[in-house]
């Protein structure tokens, strides 16, 4: 039990189940005390009218209780069934006082659904059934100091002043209720947080691009600022503004040190290896580099991916086509293992066909992949997200759903933001 009310929603709700059971309780002692004196319904009479009341307070619970399962409805319902002890307190007639029972109950049960829902059914399994033992008896206890209450007022004051009294312990219930929060669903913060980014120099300038990508999501980005913006995100182009990396700022970071440190990888159609060296050896200088243990085996595994590179391993890199090139960018992206790897220029390439294959590896890992070039169905296919990216404007390009047709996009965002 001292485990239970460790939490903090179960000790919040313990008074408003005890005033939830007294918005019950009151009103069924003060209602059968009307019937019997206002309107001198003698020996069943009065129970009769309330029995007939709880078959429209039971249809009333059943359609409600899908839309009344949030913290946020406990307190309009505490307020609904405060106000049922006026009404059965003003009521010309006893149908009407049997209504405002009605309410009355129907109001308390859905407010004890709620809290249930709020309140019980995050907690751990060995706690659920002492939680659930101890909020009822806190509800049914309410219920009794309620029923008992009423009838105490009733030997000081009229009845229907009594029963108006007993309103005031619901609505005291309705203000505790706004502590009753539930679980907090945080959402966890983007993989990639790009903020205000800005690039004020060059041939294509941006400005204030606000920019998020998940964990293992590919993103396309296309326009005329798209490769701007990924030599930004790279560090080959000073710009303004913050990127975040896992919570890690890479804003002070050069170029080198996001890459050395696998925080990103900017992958395009020139490579990083000398072009006189031989492809396999400038690739073990790479993983060296990178702090590999065995360079070569770790440059001739990443050859294995790449058939056509793997017979021009002794070839200097310098002689390789534009296509080969690519490949080769893409080996060096295996190797450094990014977090974030950027891809400029390969997607709508000569090698394109190899480019699906390397990217769907990458982000199974979850390395976030984002993309520049050009909104073909192909490219469009590898993407979660797409955006055409110009100066000033970022706006969303519908992707295709796997397996069907294009969906709409579910965001839009002009002036250089994309979320």
């Amino acid at each position: 039990m001292r485990d239970v009310l460790a939490e903090r929603d179960v000790r919040a709700a313990l008074p408003v189940y005890l005033l939830t059971g007294w918005a019950a309780g009151a009103p069924l002692m003060g209602g059968l005390h009307l019937l019997t004196f206002r309107w001198n319904l003698i020996g069943a009479g009065p129970v009769r009218y309330l029995a007939w009341a709880l078959l429209p307070a039971v249809a009333l619970v059943v359609v409600g209780h899908r839309t009344a399962r949030a913290a946020q409805t406990v307190p309009w319902l505490l307020l609904a069934a405060a106000a049922a002890p006026m009404l059965m307190a003003s009521a010309p007639g006893p149908v009407l006082l049997a209504a405002g029972f009605t309410v009355a109950l129907a109001a308390a049960c859905l407010a004890v659904a709620a809290l249930d829902t709020t309140v019980l059914r995050p907690l751990p399994d060995p706690r659920h059934l002492a939680a659930a033992g101890l909020t009822c008896v806190t509800a049914a206890t309410g219920g009794l100091a309620g029923y008992g209450c009423a009838a105490a007022l009733r030997g000081t004051c009229a009845e229907g002043t009594a029963l108006t009294l007993t309103a005031l312990p619901p609505i005291l219930g309705a203000l505790l209720a706004l502590r009753v929060c539930g679980p907090q669903i945080v959402k966890p913060p983007p993989f990639l947080d790009v903020r205000a980014l800005s690039v004020p120099r060059g041939p294509v300038r941006l400005y204030r691009v606000g920019f998020r990508v998940d964990a293992g999501e590919t993103i396309l980005l296309s326009g005329t600022g798209a490769s701007v913006l990924l030599a930004a995100l790279a560090g080959h182009t000073p710009c303004k503004g913050r990127v975040a990396l896992g919570g890690a700022d890479l804003t002070a970071l050069d170029a080198g040190q996001r890459t050395t440190l696998g925080l990103c990888h900017l992958a395009g159609p020139d490579p990083r290896a000398p072009g006189g060296l031989p492809v396999a050896a400038g690739l073990a200088a790479h993983a060296r580099a990178l702090g590999h243990a065995d360079p070569g085996a770790a440059a001739h595994s990443v050859l294995d991916v790449f058939p056509p590179l793997r017979g021009l391993a002794a070839d200097p890199a310098g002689t390789l086509t534009d296509a080969q090139r690519g490949l080769l960018s893409l080996a060096e992206a295996l190797l450094t293992r990014p977090r974030l790897l950027l891809v400029d220029g390969l997607a709508g390439g000569p090698c394109a066909a190899a480019v699906p294959a390397v990217l769907r590896r990458l982000s199974a890992t979850g390395t976030a992949v984002v993309v520049a070039g050009p909104a073909a169905p192909e490219t469009l296919a590898l993407a979660c997200r797409a955006y055409t990216v110009e100066p000033g404007r970022v706006t969303e390009v519908p992707v295709p759903a796997p397996g069907g047709p294009l969906r709409p996009p579910v965001a839009r965002s002009t002036g250089g933001a994309a979320q």
